[in-house]
């Protein structure tokens, strides 16, 4: 789901992938602290680092008494007008009047005046492309009439006077309805919601009567909502503290989200919210932003949010209890809670951000096709020939009048990829031999000077671009064929310079520069690139400015010029190989967007005649593992000299991918949900209220226990065959620390099925 789907399902009601969420709206001096904290220099490049669903835009109000629409009237008639002191106690313009009269003699400001529509454009421009835009516009009507009189007056008058206490606060409506439509109308087509709000509420009741309420307040309040409702937006309804008895009131009035969920208040508790209202509208906060965020740990935030989707399986924006961040808040307590409403597992809380950007393409498309292809698929051998063996460089590059790949088909290749289910390609353009896949300019060693003669990248891409699969592109930094490299026996390097070299790292990175160049100007939308072998350790900003202005919805991978692989990665995402990096082998999740890597052989990821392939079942548990974890699959095949895939491996790939078919939904648009259980034998995938149990490694036994998961689910069905999976809630002997059932899932068919990875898709129609 992107951002504004999971928005609008959750204000429905809707299953969604993960919770909604919003940061609500930091103070000016929790700013710093925030900015500091996550290392970003602006509001909006936080909320896109915390991978927010919401984008508050508060109305612009510039008047000479007033910078806040919240504060828009002066009513204060003694001590301090600014608005650091203002509150509703003290006795306001209207104090013991009663005369109709003097409603019409206050200076009541004319919006007009003071909200400019250019301001309200560029405001809500302000919004990342994808996020819900949230229209911050208050019409505190009820608080307003408080401060005009003051709040005992206020209430005095409305139960003495009603009808001058009514003019008052019909003519306060009257200002935010004439204000908010400038800001509707200004911003039309921009804005999702709204939020109004109005004080209502003490810790332990309302402050006034039910009665008062829907006497006075509700009119201006059903005519502010109807108007947001004319323009196409989503309402959220905003009171503080204890509020129960109105909230009946607020959605018969059209509100769509009732903000914030004071958990602390009397009556307010999530769990009886949900049952009583939860049918009908939605709710915003539910973490506690006094005691919680301000003294809590980060496990405790963690906790608390899980309690909350629990609860709210959806129909909840996960927020702090008050929209207020103020600088007590520890924004340690903010990731935890970010951390846990969208990725949370045992022992520690970790988010992967999203980009924000084009780039998001790599949380969709999973799965793709790496192709290792090359002069080296003549040797049959290893992509690497040239330095594993090693040939002379002389011998080696002769081989190119023998390349003729006759049989290449991209078309043949990507409906390969879309049978097994595969959605993206990744292609070597340039090997650690330095021979170019693609029709460069600023080389001669490149697969057009062959007597093949085609530019077969153009080829690929141009078959990917007509059928949608993203393209990215594999580059190696190491060259052991061009003359600037400097070649000094390094891994992947010719052992030192060949006769007639010159060795030269700035002319050689000007290569590099004109060739990317090149690939991500000459052969349409690039999704990709993919570096290797930086063995020189070179940093350079330079690349991946390149790549960001040229193609900006490519992803960097960590190899390249970002960082010294493989001491360090950094790029976009991390690329584990084979089984080398065992890092993030214990997490239950990644903790960074990470695309794992690996070859259907053993022993090359080119072309190898008597290759060594990996068991059908080890790749299946492998990818199973990888994806259920969050992370994308980039499996590889070396295709032949004439362009065609090996049969071994074409047959391994369609058995890969009847596997897949059956299983999909539990390894795509889903979040790692292994937070739920304390099996670590076991993965578990989730959307909304549906949770997906993954056997990734060889099964011990024939049944699963998933303590302390104590929820029966209406049923439980085996993905790779469809049949149902027994199941029961009991306490178990072999458990008897835990007296408590848990949910255990038996007679698993390991011994008939135990070349695969086994996945059961649990349904729950209970919060979980």
């Amino acid at each position: 789901m992107n951002h504004l789907d999971r928005f609008y399902a959750t204000i429905a009601r809707r299953p969604v992938d993960r919770p909604c969420t919003w940061l609500g709206l930091p103070t000016e001096d929790a700013w710093p602290g925030l900015l500091s904290h996550f290392g970003v220099g602006s509001r909006r490049e936080l909320i896109l680092a915390l991978d927010d669903d919401i984008f508050p835009v508060e109305l612009p109000y510039h008047s000479p008494t007033s910078d806040a629409i919240y504060a828009a009237f002066d009513f204060a008639r003694e001590g301090s007008r600014d608005l650091a002191h203002r509150t509703l106690t003290a006795p306001g313009f209207f104090a013991g009047q009663t005369d109709l009269a003097s409603v019409d003699a206050f200076d009541w400001p004319d919006p007009a005046l003071y909200i400019d529509p250019r301001l309200c454009r560029e405001a809500v421009a302000e919004a990342p492309e994808g996020l819900a835009v949230l229209g911050v516009i208050w019409s505190a009507h009820f608080q307003d009439a408080c401060a005009a009189f003051g709040m005992e007056h206020a209430l005095m008058t409305a139960y003495d006077t009603p009808e001058f206490f009514r003019a008052v606060i019909d003519r306060i409506t009257e200002f935010y309805l004439q204000a908010n439509e400038i800001f509707y109308q200004a911003t039309e087509g921009s804005l999702h919601a709204i939020l109004i709000g109005n004080d209502f509420g003490s810790q332990t009741g309302l402050m006034v009567s039910p009665a008062l309420i829907r006497e006075f307040v509700m009119p201006g309040t059903r005519a502010l909502i109807a108007q947001a409702k004319s323009h196409g937006l989503i309402v959220f309804h905003h009171s503080c503290g204890s509020i129960r008895p109105i909230i009946r009131d607020l959605i018969d009035a059209g509100a769509d989200v009732i903000h914030p969920i004071q958990a602390l208040a009397a009556g307010m508790e999530p769990a009886e919210l949900k049952a009583e209202f939860g049918d009908d509208v939605a709710f915003c906060g539910g973490v506690d932003s006094q005691y919680l965020l301000v003294r809590g740990t980060a496990v405790e935030v963690g906790e608390k949010v899980l309690e909350l989707r629990r609860v709210f399986p959806t129909g909840l924006i996960i927020s702090p209890s008050h929209e207020a961040i103020l600088p007590d808040i520890a924004p340690a307590n903010v990731a935890a809670l970010m951390n846990a409403a969208h990725r949370t597992w045992s022992g520690r809380t970790t988010m992967v951000s999203r980009f924000g950007d084009g780039r998001d393409w790599f949380f969709t498309h999973r799965f793709g096709l790496f192709v290792h292809w090359g002069l080296y698929a003549l040797g049959q051998w290893h992509e690497q020939e040239q330095f594993r063996r090693p040939v002379p460089r002389d011998e080696y590059a002769a081989q190119i009048a023998r390349f003729n790949p006759v049989r290449f088909d991209p078309e043949a290749w990507l409906d390969l990829v879309e049978e097994v289910g595969m959605s993206y390609v990744t292609f070597t353009t340039k090997h650690v031999d330095g021979f170019c896949m693609f029709d460069s300019a600023h080389t001669d060693y490149k697969i057009t000077n062959t007597p093949y003669g085609q530019d077969v990248l153009a080829m690929l891409a141009d078959a990917c671009h007509r059928r949608g699969i993203p393209l990215c592109l594999y580059y190696s930094v190491a060259d052991m064929h061009h003359p600037n490299y400097p070649n000094a026996g390094r891994s992947y390097e010719l052992p030192e310079p060949a006769p007639g070299d010159e060795p030269d790292l700035e002319r050689y990175l000007a290569y590099v520069e004109a060739q990317l160049r090149e690939l991500l100007t000459n052969y349409g939308t690039i999704h990709g690139v993919w570096w290797d072998a930086n063995v020189i350790g070179h940093e350079d900003p330079r690349f991946r400015e390149l790549i960001r202005s040229l193609q900006p919805a490519a992803v960097i991978n960590g190899r390249g010029f970002d960082g010294q692989w493989p001491a360090q990665e950094s790029g976009d995402f991390n690329t584990p190989e084979r089984d080398y990096d065992t890092s993030g082998e214990q997490l239950p999740a990644y903790t960074r967007p990470t695309e794992a890597c690996q070859a259907v052989g053993m022993q090359s990821w080119g072309y190898r005649a008597d290759e060594d392939y990996y068991s059908d079942a080890y790749l299946i548990r492998s990818i199973d593992k990888v994806m259920a974890k969050g992370g994308n699959y980039l499996l590889n095949v070396g295709p032949k000299a004439d362009g065609t895939f090996p049969g071994e491996a074409v047959r391994m790939l369609r058995v890969i991918g009847q596997w897949y078919e059956r299983v999909r939904e539990s390894l795509e648009d889903v979040a790692p949900a292994t937070e739920l259980t304390a099996n670590r034998d076991i993965l578990l995938t989730r959307r909304a209220g549906t949770v997906y149990v993954h056997i990734h490694q060889p099964p011990r036994g024939d049944a699963v226990v998933l303590a302390p998961l104590r929820i029966k689910p209406r049923s439980a069905v085996l993905l790779n065959t469809g049949e149902p999976v027994a199941m029961a809630l009991e306490r178990l002997p072999g458990r008897r620390q835990d007296p408590e059932p848990c949910l255990r899932l038996c007679r698993l068919p390991v011994n008939q099925y135990p070349d695969t990875a086994l996945v059961v898709k649990l349904e729950f129609d209970e919060g979980i």
